[in-house]
């Protein structure tokens, strides 16, 4: 968990003290310049393997722009030297934009099965069209 449950804690406290300021927060998926307390976004992270072979990507991790579905993707992969073993998958890890985040957002204990598929889905969706790919082969092929 993140600022929340410190939030909550230490509004439930019998006395006040100067930590209750700083640890006030907010969920947002848009942060402010004029914030007054801590601003959360909610993200979904999703671990995808894909064969390297049809990973095309010219570059091992990028800031997404104007998508609305990811921000940030990274080959996990790409961080161990070329000869450290047999590497006929890369993993990736996809971070999803804090909007897409805060419209799916659901308990993160127990994600619900329907909330599991539809956002994994959705990512794989759109990092197989920021690299050109065909959407169905990645759903079919990719592993979360």
């Amino acid at each position: 968990h993140n600022g929340k449950c410190a939030d909550r804690l230490m509004n439930t406290a019998p006395e006040q003290t100067a930590a209750h300021l700083p640890l006030r927060c907010r969920f947002t998926s848009r942060g402010s310049a004029e914030a007054d307390r801590l601003e959360l976004s909610s993200l979904f992270v999703c671990v995808v393997a894909l064969p390297s072979s049809s990973s095309r990507a010219p570059f091992e991790g990028a800031f997404v722009e104007e998508d609305v579905v990811l921000s940030w993707a990274g080959n996990n992969s790409a961080k161990y030297p070329a000869g450290s073993g047999k590497r006929d998958v890369d993993v990736w890890t996809l971070i999803s934009t804090p909007a897409y985040g805060s419209q799916n957002k659901c308990p993160q204990e127990a994600i619900p099965n329907a909330v599991y598929h539809k956002v994994s889905t959705d990512m794989i969706v759109a990092f197989a069209n920021l690299l050109g790919m065909d959407e169905k082969e990645a759903t079919r092929s990719w592993e979360v």
